[in-house]
């Protein structure tokens, strides 16, 4: 894989157990080598089997608002690509 975000492609199958189709094996190549990537997987990962669980788990208010605020100011301070400007 040359680049990170082509990580989204193959995460669904990667989860869902699919690792024997191309972009998973190539996934699986980038992790040995990408921390932040191994981060995403793993916490997706652990948010499913989260979700599998027989018991459905509320957060308290207070935890998610700042749960959601922190996501939001994640996502916002996140680089963003930047297209070539023509010479």
């Amino acid at each position: 894989m040359s680049d990170c975000t082509d990580l989204l492609g193959a995460l669904g199958d990667y989860l869902d157990g699919d690792e024997q189709t191309t972009m998973c094996q190539e996934l699986k190549k980038h992790m040995a080598g990408c921390a932040k990537c191994r981060l995403v997987v793993d916490t997706a990962r652990r948010t499913v089997e989260l979700y599998r669980g027989e018991e459905l788990v509320e957060f308290p208010t207070d935890f998610r608002q700042r749960l959601h605020g922190n996501l939001k100011d994640a996502w916002m301070r996140r680089p963003r690509a930047t297209a070539s400007a023509p010479r």
